[in-house]
């Protein structure tokens, strides 16, 4: 989420779906930050990047995005998470006001240490601009590296695979396959 004031009037909303922002400034509660998708945010940071992206990867023929919702070529999986680690999910930023010299690279945006969560949610936690998903909500967090809904997205798989999804409680993303729980599964 950026905030909105120094958009000018650009409706970010209509270009990337608006979601419900869980974050505010915590003294300007009314200040206003827009949900934004990589492809708008990486436009206004580095326009570059954002050509070689759709150049070299999205124009590829290759790149098949069709496939994205297909499963892969085989019968079974057994996808193993670590989960309730406190994983970041969200990033709440703004314009980087620093006067910066002309041969040093910094980055438009930095994250808003200002901003806060709306309300209190089980699960979530907010810090130095950062929303994390934590033990603690309605469902698991992630392994501290990979968010527990993106970890999900095997479950598009099920009904054309043999899949079987297994959690190791606060096992981390680079602790996972040294976890004795991880080698007892397979």
């Amino acid at each position: 989420a950026v905030r909105d004031s120094w958009l000018g009037s650009q409706d970010l909303a209509a270009c990337c779906g608006q979601a419900d922002v869980p974050v505010r400034h915590y003294k300007r509660r009314d200040e206003i930050y827009e949900a934004l998708g990589i492809h708008e945010l990486l436009g206004m940071e580095c326009p570059e990047v954002l050509k070689v992206v759709r150049k070299y990867y999205e124009a590829d023929d290759l790149c098949d995005k069709a496939m994205l919702d297909k499963p892969p070529p085989v019968r079974r999986i057994v996808a193993v998470h670590g989960v309730n680690v406190k994983t970041d999910t969200m990033y709440a930023l703004r314009v980087n006001t620093l006067r910066v010299k002309p041969m040093e690279l910094h980055s438009r945006f930095v994250l808003d240490d200002q901003a806060e969560l709306v309300e209190s949610v089980p699960g979530l936690c907010m810090s130095g601009g950062m929303v994390y998903e934590q033990s603690g909500g309605s469902k698991y967090s992630g392994d501290g590296v990979v968010p527990f809904d993106s970890m999900e997205y095997c479950r598009a798989w099920a009904g054309h695979v043999d899949l079987q999804v297994k959690y190791l409680d606060d096992v981390d993303h680079r602790g996972l396959l040294k976890d004795p729980g991880f080698h007892d599964l397979l």
